[in-house]
């Protein structure tokens, strides 16, 4: 704990076997001193599946690992680990803010205006949310209907007339128009991630 603690790290991988502490009081540690790290946790134990997603696990791998599926994980945290670096550039009245893509909650048209709502702040930029559509087409966000876009990792729930989000259980409604499609690409997003 004391190198998590002085070392930069964005990965770790955990055993629940382990000698002094399990794996699962680990991750529990290393989320207080490093809240996004992903932890995946290697292990033969099935029965602590449920405390490691609690803990936000990125990924529960079975002893023996399989090559091809250890392949594909380290292939998908590399790409999660990219797009949680990547910052997206706003501009209103001449001011220009970064802020990370991954703290976008959804996007809302509001007149001439769109709103983006992150977990923190929310902003207003001049523009149209089709704009914003294609800005973010290669980072996980769906259009749900004509006024929203939504960052598909707060999607907690999906129902055919509204999605529930992780962030503050928002509701935000589905139309018909954009129904089919957004379910088939945030089912399409779930395989990919692994939910």
């Amino acid at each position: 704990m004391k190198v998590a603690e002085k070392k930069p790290f964005d990965l770790a991988f955990l055993d629940i076997e382990m000698p002094d502490m399990d794996g699962v009081a680990v991750g529990q540690k290393l989320r207080r001193i490093k809240p996004d790290v992903f932890l995946i946790f290697v292990t033969s134990h099935h029965e602590y599946v449920t405390q490691a997603f609690r803990l936000g696990a990125f990924q529960y791998l079975e002893k023996p690992l399989n090559d091809s599926f250890f392949k594909q994980e380290m292939e998908r945290v590399v790409t999660a680990f990219v797009l949680r670096k990547q910052d997206y550039v706003l501009e209103y009245k001449g001011v220009k803010t970064k802020i990370p893509i991954s703290q976008m909650v959804y996007l809302e048209s509001s007149g001439w205006n769109v709103l983006v709502h992150t977990k923190e702040k929310d902003y207003k930029i001049v523009g149209k949310l089709s704009e914003e559509e294609i800005r973010l087409l290669d980072y996980y966000f769906i259009r749900i209907n004509q006024s929203y876009l939504v960052n598909m990792k707060y999607i907690k729930q999906f129902y055919s007339e509204k999605v529930i989000l992780w962030h503050k259980d928002k509701i935000l409604p589905v139309s018909r128009k954009y129904k089919d499609n957004a379910r088939c690409t945030f089912l399409e997003y779930q395989r990919k991630v692994g939910i």
